[in-house]
């Protein structure tokens, strides 16, 4: 419980500094970070190479995963595959404000679906906590099943990308801090909430 507390505060700090640095100089933090010399692209480039094929992969693979579990008419890969070219085609054709319809359902969905179970379950309150207990399923692909779910979470790239989505949405100068706050804040409740 804890760690999710303190998790949860510190993804709002980090991601609020984001979006004060964007909000005061117009500059996402890839461009602040290219402002500092050609260094930081040999610095970060590599990373970020690496990060966004590993967190393209798994969040690919944990958006297929409930798919193949409720539709097993194809197996994993396939449905990776598809939640890939969807997302490729979200973003070469979409807008900004259609992902974010779109996004805002699959999160209230969510919500009703994580706070429905967990009222459901929670006469079981003891079996709930023991899942706490950090561990790798022991079936066929455990580990790689739990990395993909542990990918979809988000880390870096996405407190980095937080820039362009204050772009996006036409947040761009110091008098959009109190609204940034209210959504950065927001949606690491949510997470937190999800989590627990």
């Amino acid at each position: 419980f804890w760690a999710v507390i303190v998790g949860v505060v510190l993804k709002i700090i980090l991601v609020e500094g984001a979006g004060r640095y964007t909000l005061a100089t117009g500059k996402t933090i890839f461009e602040g970070w290219r402002s500092l010399g050609k260094w930081t692209t040999w610095y970060f480039g590599p990373y970020i190479m690496i990060w966004g094929f590993v967190y393209g992969a798994t969040a690919m693979s944990s958006a297929a995963l409930p798919l193949a579990a409720v539709f097993p008419v194809l197996p994993l890969w396939a449905w990776a595959i598809m939640m890939g070219l969807a997302g490729f085609a979200m973003v070469w054709w979409g807008k900004y404000a259609t992902f974010e319809k779109i996004t805002a359902v699959l999160v209230g969905m969510m919500f009703v679906t994580v706070v429905g179970l967990a009222v459901i379950a929670a006469p079981n309150i003891p079996e709930m906590l023991a899942g706490l207990v950090p561990m790798i399923p022991s079936t066929d692909g455990g580990i790689f099943y739990t990395l993909a779910l542990a990918g979809g979470v988000g880390g870096t790239i996405t407190l980095a990308a937080y820039g362009y989505w204050l772009r996006e949405k036409g947040w761009y100068t110091p008098k959009w801090m109190k609204v940034m706050r209210i959504d950065n804040s927001m949606a690491y409740v949510m997470t937190g909430i999800f989590v627990i």
